[in-house]
């Protein structure tokens, strides 16, 4: 085992961290999920720790046994932290959808069988990538403090996702995974958290989507909800244990700290443009759809007109209306007509103001006409109206008028 005491642990940690988000940016997509999990996460922690560090694998990866009461204690935690992330993740839902984006859908496993995705993201991996968050990163990370190794491996495991939206509730997923594998000695705990919170996500998505979404009960139900798991959360992690001191935590050096921010710029500019990525698919405007081309049918003209006064055709050039006359207007066209002609017809012929000529009423007469019957066959066709190819229109006149 080649070992390597000149570079501090933090920047070790920062290069295997820029160098995995690298290797995952540009080969991920060609080796599939499965693969870039057991390579680009497994395999490169194991690499790592083989080549930098002094200490037996066993103890760099604190390869423990967990027992019993660690396994339920695992598993009751694991149950309490999904339920809290699946809070926040409602709490998020409902903040991106007042400020008017929606979320898009993250997987699309309608087409797997739910055995083949529980092996490829229950199981694959919480194992890799725990090995290579709370394995190697987060003791990487210990000369940092107790506390900051496990805060900044949260934060990187957060980002590692690439999502802006999902980094606060991913990081609490880490802090928990993390505060749990320092205080149990073991990465077993955080594995079996790991693998029930996906596990438990992975079959909500199967077999509960009938199960309404807990951004029904508002952002005050969600907010206590959020802050009583929270608690229950907490009082199950540190329950593991006293907790121990990270392992190799010595005097920092003083240029660690600039040199690991240094080389974290590589992951950071990744994540940036992942992130900047989803919030401009989040808040996508998609423009509407186009309404369909309207179809361009011309009214039918009507071949001849009459105008029928007490069930007698008008012919004179000066007639008399009052209220007490029955008027009918006939029109007839050049084939039999249905509603939808009629009603189009209608439409093309007689525009209020507008309307027919009417040689036998002076002009006065025949505006007042065409406006009386143009308001009162407007959006009103009744079917005793159409005889064959011609319609047959009474007209109320409510008013009297003289031609002159």
């Amino acid at each position: 085992m080649q070992q390597d005491s000149t570079t501090p642990a933090p920047v070790r940690g920062a290069i295997f961290y820029s160098g995995k988000l690298l290797l995952f940016a540009t080969v991920g997509a060609m080796l599939g999920s499965a693969l870039s999990q057991l390579l680009l996460s497994l395999g490169l922690a194991l690499g790592f720790a083989s080549y930098w560090e002094r200490r037996p694998l066993r103890e760099v990866f604190r390869l423990r046994p967990l027992g019993a009461r660690g396994v339920v204690r695992a598993v009751a935690a694991g149950l309490c932290a999904t339920v809290l992330v699946q809070v926040l993740g409602a709490l998020a839902v409902i903040l991106v959808e007042r400020s008017g984006g929606k979320l898009p859908q993250y997987y699309n496993l309608t087409n797997t069988p739910f055995l083949v995705a529980l092996l490829l993201l229950g199981v694959i991996p919480p194992i890799c990538e725990e090995m290579a968050y709370r394995g190697y990163l987060q003791q990487a990370l210990g000369p940092l403090g107790p506390r900051a190794g496990v805060l900044v491996t949260a934060l990187l495991f957060g980002a590692m996702h690439g999502s802006l939206v999902r980094l606060i509730p991913l990081s609490l997923l880490g802090l928990i995974f993390g505060v749990a594998v320092q205080r149990s000695g073991s990465i077993f705990s955080s594995m079996i958290m790991h693998f029930v919170n996906n596990a438990v996500a992975l079959s909500l998505t199967y077999f509960a989507t009938g199960i309404p979404s807990l951004t029904v009960l508002g952002v005050p139900g969600l907010l206590l909800c959020g802050l009583g798991l929270g608690l229950l959360t907490w009082v199950l992690v540190r329950g593991f244990g006293p907790g121990e001191a990270p392992a190799g935590s010595t005097a920092l050096p003083r240029q660690a700290v600039p040199a690991m921010a240094l080389v974290l710029v590589p992951a950071l500019l990744i994540y940036g443009y992942a992130a900047s990525a989803e919030v401009r698919a989040v808040f996508r405007q998609t423009p509407p759809s186009p309404a369909p081309p309207a179809q361009q049918t011309v009214a039918p003209e009507p071949l001849s007109y009459r105008l029928l006064i007490d069930g007698k055709e008008v012919t004179a050039t000066s007639v008399a209306l009052d209220s007490s006359d029955a008027l009918e207007l006939v029109l007839v066209f050049s084939a039999p007509m249905d509603r939808a002609s009629a009603e189009l017809a209608l439409r093309g012929t007689l525009p209020s103001g507008t309307g027919l000529a009417w040689p036998c009423l002076s002009p006065l007469a025949a505006k007042i006409l065409n406006e009386t019957l143009g308001d009162q066959v407007r959006g009103h066709l009744s079917p005793s109206w159409i005889r064959g190819k011609a319609l047959v229109l009474p007209i109320g006149i409510t008013r009297a008028f003289r031609s002159r």
